[in-house]
């Protein structure tokens, strides 16, 4: 198997394709899956009372699509206050921003 080839590109260029590849969109209705490890939340510095999340998106059949960061509540109900891109996978290149 070819090693993955890492580039990092801008944030604004990783969330321009998050939008104009549909990513959002297929994480919003069910198509792609989000794993969470909540374990590894921590306190959102720009956000009272909210956690900063990592969240793993991947095809139903488990290969990872995506990453992406989300600030939440901390009282579980799931809204989101934030959200920014963190990699898409593709054609074995995964394009980053820190």
């Amino acid at each position: 198997m070819p090693k993955r080839i890492n580039i990092e590109v801008s944030s604004e260029l990783l969330n321009f394709l998050f939008h104009e590849w549909g990513i959002w969109e297929k994480i919003d209705d069910g198509r792609l899956t989000s794993d969470t490890h909540p374990k590894k939340d921590v306190p959102s510095w720009g956000y009272s009372d909210c956690v900063s999340r990592i969240v793993y998106h991947n095809w139903p059949e488990g290969n990872h699509v995506a990453t992406s960061h989300c600030v939440v509540s901390k009282n579980d109900s799931a809204e989101v206050f934030h959200r920014d891109a963190k990699n898409i996978m593709y054609q074995g290149l995964n394009l980053y921003a820190l």
